[in-house]
């Protein structure tokens, strides 16, 4: 139960660099031959969680901007280790976060992977034709309104901004429309 075979893998990454090497005429890649190569491939179970991980990578960014902060001059990245499932962060220096942010930029011409076939935004009619052979039910109702979140010192309907993620962050939302101002200041005396 393995997605690719490990030595199958390095032997056909070692022939495709070299043949590369070859094809640019670049002279050094003789000494190359006689190396071992080897290609870090970790177990992933059925594949599911690697899947799921290429999905996250392929459809937003690297990084997401809640994961980041600041502290003492260097940036500390969340992040949540794969062998334990916890959520753990390190701290880099900024030159130094740059150049592993720089490493995932797509070389000129490459686009990132958005949605594609009958999933993509030019085939909506496609979609919605297949849909309808399928007789999926699409509901049309929407959804139901909650009932508005009043202040409790002034009886007013407060809007949300945002929501508490772990360790009391607040993870900003685009929730509220232009003209959203924060809460009155209140002295408790």
């Amino acid at each position: 139960n393995y997605l690719v075979n490990n030595k199958a893998l390095g032997a056909l990454y070692r022939g495709k660099f070299l043949a590369a090497l070859t094809e640019h005429k670049i002279g050094f890649q003789s000494s190359l031959y006689a190396k071992k190569w080897n290609v870090d491939c970790r177990s992933v179970g059925q594949g599911l969680h690697a899947l799921e991980y290429l999905g996250r990578y392929l459809m937003r960014g690297v990084v997401s901007e809640q994961s980041l902060s600041e502290k003492e001059d260097k940036v500390r990245l969340r992040y949540k280790d794969s062998q334990t499932k916890r959520m753990d962060s390190k701290d880099f220096g900024p030159v130094e976060f740059l150049q592993r942010l720089a490493q995932h930029v797509l070389p000129r011409g490459f686009h990132r992977v958005r949605e594609y076939g009958f999933l993509a935004p030019a085939a909506k009619k496609k979609l919605f034709l297949m849909q309808n052979l399928l007789e999926v039910k699409i509901p049309n109702d929407p959804p139901p309104k909650l009932p508005a979140l009043r202040c409790s010192l002034c009886q007013g309907i407060m809007l949300p901004i945002g929501r508490v993620i772990s360790e009391g962050r607040l993870k900003q939302e685009s929730l509220v429309s232009v003209g959203a101002r924060s809460p009155p200041i209140v002295s408790i005396s």
